[in-house]
């Protein structure tokens, strides 16, 4: 799978092929074009290790942190709400995921990358996740309900934007370890814009 981003990225850093954004209109998911994300182009050699690239290209547009962080918080609401509430349980194959599951891997992958980013930068972490696999990210309740997991959703956003928005300038650059990979919390709050992206895309593919 690693081999897999690595060639999609080349692909993408040769070709030039801008990303694709979700946006709600008239109630359903609409694929419009994207330019190349801005802060991208302030990231330094160290921080484009081809493995994180996969997610760093899918990212919403955003100059700052904070741009991406609000930017890709429209979209995850507008693509949550213009979901059908009779697919939420839905998925389309066995063994696969539901797409409240799916939901639940993006909100839980947020955690994970803004506490990886808090460690980095040598900040306390307040609430540890400990462990965690895939199956664990997206444990979700079977009969939650879209308005719950949009909730959920909103307010861990609100905990992340509050985060990176006590990092200065210097500690979003700051170069550590995710997970065996090299980063540095801008880099990570760039993934989890196109981790976000990554996934909705398979929704619109797989499920709806």
């Amino acid at each position: 799978m690693k081999i897999k981003y690595l060639i999609y990225t080349i692909l993408l850093c040769v070709t030039g092929i801008a990303s694709c954004q979700n946006k709600k209109e008239n109630g359903q998911i609409k694929t419009i074009e994207r330019m190349p994300n801005s802060l991208i182009k302030q990231l330094t050699q160290q921080e484009r290790d081809p493995q994180m690239m996969f997610y760093l290209e899918q990212s919403v547009d955003g100059v700052t942190v904070s741009e991406i962080l609000q930017n890709s918080e429209e979209v995850m609401i507008d693509f949550i709400e213009a979901i059908p509430e009779e697919k939420i349980s839905y998925k389309y194959g066995f063994g696969k995921w539901t797409v409240a599951q799916v939901l639940q891997h993006i909100i839980s992958y947020e955690r994970i990358m803004t506490e990886s980013g808090l460690k980095i930068a040598g900040k306390k972490v307040e609430d540890p996740i400990g462990y965690y696999n895939q199956i664990t990210t997206a444990r979700v309740e079977k009969d939650i309900t879209k308005t719950e997991l949009l909730e959920r959703f909103k307010n861990v956003r609100k905990q992340t934007i509050k985060t990176f928005a006590n990092f200065s300038e210097e500690e979003l650059k700051i170069m550590g370890i995710h997970e065996s990979f090299p980063a540095s919390p801008r880099t990570l709050v760039l993934c989890i814009s196109g981790h976000q992206q990554h996934h909705f895309e398979v929704i619109e593919e797989k499920y709806l």
